[in-house]
């Protein structure tokens, strides 16, 4: 990862901006539903809010993934960051004269998730552009790292600048947060251009998108191998803090050790997938991990200790993340650049609805048949689906699918 780092100095600071990207959609996350409680006190529009923050993701990523498709990247994530700025700049002037309405954060919630859609799609869709192929792995496991620290850090970033300042610094703090995505990302060299492809209309250019996601069996499986790793995880993610209280009677402190070990574990995956990648062929090791990880969720319904629930934690979430790597350098090896933005954009659409769907149906499952079902029953799926792939893969040709990229076909 140093050695990365070393040869690929701007495309590591362009990622680090990325890094501070996303601690600002993460603030905004938490900040604006807490506006929405300090307004309203109502279940309902906090509700709505969530739903505001998710839906348009999964509503317009189609249409995102075609246009990233037809122009270039760097202009996208420029104007869709700029473009974030400005609205948390009308947020400060609208909440300075006190004229913030649910109405308005309901509106500015939509428009900053849309923008945000794009500058997502548009940070994967590049990285095929920026480095080589043989460094793809490095530098997807840097850009998961970064999004796995703001994750942890976005949300304690945004409970101490809600508690020790108005909303009107913490807006501030967060707009500030764009600015070094927008500045670097002028700086990137593309050193791959997109390769031609015929004029397409949008309705066109989407079909031609899911045609080659249909057709192409390798993408195909590890689109479903991260719906599959989604729903397994999103059920136990969703309902684990209830499982450590409700079944185990864990404190708050033991809840913090098993998320910091898991964390710990997660880190340590991403070190050393470069490695590991070098080794094995890169399918493999994303159903592979998806095995890992069911059987890590399994764990956690046998034990009854912290420790034991630890151990499960780290082997389910670990795992995760280096098959989230792999997943996303094999899209980005094996898909044509000008087809890419749709296949993340379908791809990440997916792992979305999966992973909130699965959250949802497990807290209703778990109602009427108890929690360790709904986890034995996640376990069990990913591991059934890691065998599987290994069956179906010894049908499949690697090499056809890295030796040419096929075109495909208009609708």
């Amino acid at each position: 990862m140093l050695y990365f780092i070393k040869k690929q100095p701007i495309v590591s600071l362009f990622i680090l901006s990325s890094f501070m990207n996303s601690m600002g959609h993460r603030i905004y996350s938490l900040l604006l539903p807490w506006m929405v409680y300090d307004l309203t006190s109502s279940a309902i529009w906090m509700g709505t809010i969530f739903l505001l923050e998710i839906v348009p993701y999964i509503i317009f990523s189609p249409i995102i993934g075609v246009i990233v498709d037809k122009y270039d990247e760097r202009k996208i994530i420029f104007i869709c960051n700029l473009m974030q700025m400005l609205l948390l700049g009308l947020m400060i002037v609208l909440s300075f004269n006190n004229s913030l309405t649910i109405i308005s954060i309901c509106m500015f919630t939509v428009l900053l998730t849309t923008l945000n859609s794009f500058t997502f799609i548009a940070e994967e869709t590049i990285v095929p552009r920026l480095v080589e192929r043989e460094d793809l792995v490095k530098a997807n496991s840097i850009y998961q790292l970064s999004e796995t620290l703001s994750m942890l850090l976005g949300p304690a970033v945004a409970g101490i600048l809600i508690s020790n300042f108005e909303t009107i610094v913490s807006l501030a703090v967060n707009l500030f947060t764009f600015v070094p995505i927008i500045i670097l990302v002028n700086c990137l060299v593309v050193r791959f251009p997109k390769e031609s492809h015929s004029q397409e209309d949008l309705k066109t250019g989407i079909c031609n998108g899911f045609n080659y996601v249909v057709k192409n069996k390798i993408i195909l499986m590890i689109i479903i191998a991260s719906f599959v790793t989604n729903l397994s995880n999103g059920a136990v993610d969703a309902l684990f803090i209830f499982f450590a209280r409700d079944q185990l009677g864990l404190s708050a402190s033991s809840l913090g050790i098993i998320l910091s070990l898991s964390a710990v574990f997660q880190f340590i995956c991403i070190h050393f997938s470069s490695y590991i990648s070098q080794k094995f062929e890169h399918l493999k090791i994303v159903l592979f991990s998806s095995g890992v990880s069911g059987f890590g969720i399994l764990l956690i319904t046998f034990f009854n200790s912290w420790i034991g629930v630890s151990l499960g934690r780290a082997i389910q979430e670990g795992p995760t993340i280096m098959g989230n790597i792999l997943n996303k350098t094999m899209r980005q090896s094996l898909v044509p650049n000008y087809l890419l933005g749709r296949v993340n954009a379908l791809s990440g659409s997916i792992s979305m609805v999966s992973y909130s769907l699965s959250g949802f149906i497990a807290g209703i499952i778990t109602e009427f048949y108890g929690i360790k079902l709904v986890f034995q029953i996640s376990g069990i799926m990913s591991i059934t689906f890691a065998i599987i792939g290994f069956v179906v893969i010894k049908k499949v040709n690697m090499e056809d699918y890295y030796e040419e990229k096929k075109s495909t076909h208009n609708c």
